[in-house]
């Protein structure tokens, strides 16, 4: 009798370890055939299977940043992607390490993948993009069906294209950042040496309009219209600009025909108290549009009549100053002190961006945009701001640079995939305010200008 006990309790202990264990083999199979149709829904920009394999507690860490993005986020996301890319590449490196919780419950994946893109830049030209990712995937078991619960990722350092540029002539005090789509120049206007700079993808720096073609004008914000192939700058007489100490305002638009870098035009000064046009922008049409941050007025500088004028009174938001045109609505983008406001062109109706909690888009510098988000200057660090799908809501924040070589970090220029930025102008701790000049050359530090690529 005892004997017949231990063999059916042996027998019962057994069963109930059977029904615990799990089909490994299968189990790993189904996990590789979720892996196996993301690239199916790459190719086919097939967003919503896509966003389905993830749970509804899906969390994202990515470049330190630990998020909970809601599933309508996250679509708008990769319906964005999706459309301005065509995928080439997006295979395995090496096959997936899987491995599973001792219940069968959980399961992770260890991806490393190259993704290969092509997409149009500003002028229409395609340009090919490739990374190198690196992501670990948690899978949780929901209703006998597999969810991705978890992601980090992280990627190579792309060695091709993400430099930075080092002027050693320290006391150029950068403020304006353009770029040249077709000759993948970079530009940089000099506030206190008043000209501007070239930088070549091999790194060669040349002074392409100098001082005696500007006088005593500094050039301000600046942006290539790659079209027609003219570089349009603001300029200024300014005490926040000016080395003669003078209390004199005055400003204008000056374009700059970039095969020759021959002044095309000057137009008529703006004068006055205190004016000063800061950041342009460029819209469809090639019409210029220009913020005025003293008196908080939007110019306008119409190319077919070639009148310059105000365009729009923006005196209920403080210091108008980054700007950036946005062809699919035919709308402006402005930084000002309360946030960004956007402008409906046709109807000049203005707008502040509503915000999420406890993200900072006040007082930003530069301003950009890519995709989905906004590139926003605040100093010490350069920002990526999303927004909804109808642009007038950030909804997440990140940081997509800053060190402690950051020293007021104006401006940068989205251009052929990647972002190019001033990261230490020095407008700030390397003037002396009181006098209105500049501090020693050896309390300055070399002027970086950084190339990074853009997600």
């Amino acid at each position: 009798m005892r004997k017949l006990i231990i063999i059916l309790l042996t027998t019962l202990l057994f069963s109930c370890s059977k029904q615990g264990q799990f089909d490994k083999k299968k189990e790993t199979e189904e996990i590789l055939k979720l892996h196996n149709l993301q690239r199916d829904y790459h190719f086919n920009k097939d967003s919503i299977s896509f966003v389905n394999q993830l749970s509804e507690n899906f969390i994202s860490v990515n470049k330190g940043v630990i998020t909970r993005p809601e599933r309508s986020e996250i679509l708008n996301r990769y319906n964005s992607y999706f459309s301005s890319v065509e995928f080439l590449k997006w295979d395995d490196v090496t096959k997936p390490i899987i491995k599973f919780s001792e219940d069968g419950t959980l399961a992770y994946s260890i991806v490393d993948k190259i993704v290969k893109v092509i997409y149009k830049n500003e002028i229409g030209e395609n340009v090919y993009g490739e990374t190198h990712f690196a992501w670990t995937a948690i899978y949780k078991k929901y209703d006998d069906k597999w969810r991705i619960e978890c992601v980090t990722s992280t990627e190579k350092p792309n060695s091709i294209g993400e430099k930075d540029f080092i002027i050693t002539e320290k006391d150029i005090i950068p403020e304006g950042t353009a770029y040249n789509s077709k000759t993948s120049t970079i530009y940089i206007g000099s506030i206190y040496k008043q000209k501007v700079i070239a930088i070549s993808p091999n790194g060669n720096i040349n002074d392409i309009i100098t001082q005696e073609v500007f006088e005593n004008l500094s050039p301000i914000g600046m942006e290539v219209d790659n079209k027609n192939n003219i570089l349009w700058t603001n300029v200024a007489l300014a005490p926040i600009v000016n080395k003669t100490g003078k209390n004199k305002w005055k400003t204008t638009i000056m374009s700059f025909d970039l095969t020759t870098n021959k002044l095309i035009k000057k137009y008529d000064f703006i004068e006055g108290n205190q004016v000063f046009l800061n950041d342009l922008t460029i819209d469809k049409n090639g019409d210029v549009y220009a913020t005025e941050s003293v008196n908080s007025n939007i110019y306008k500088l119409n190319t077919r009549t070639d009148k310059l004028a105000i365009y729009l009174d923006l005196k209920k938001f403080g210091f108008p100053n980054g700007i950036v045109y946005n062809q699919p609505q035919h709308c402006l983008f402005i930084a000002t002190n309360e946030g960004i406001v956007k402008i409906d062109i046709e109807t000049k109706k203005a707008k502040l961006l509503e915000v999420e909690e406890n993200i900072n888009v006040k007082v930003i510098d530069g301003l950009a945009i890519n995709n989905d988000y906004f590139i926003g200057h605040q100093s010490s660090k350069i920002s990526k701001f999303y927004f909804d799908e109808n642009m007038e809501r950030i909804i997440r924040s990140e940081i997509f640079d800053s060190g402690d070589e950051f020293d007021s970090s104006t401006t940068g220029e989205v251009g052929n995939g990647f972002y190019h930025y001033i990261v230490n102008s020095q407008i700030r701790s390397g003037i002396n305010r009181k006098k209105n000049q500049l501090k020693p050359l050896d309390s300055l530090e070399n002027v970086i200008i950084r190339t990074r690529i853009l997600k």
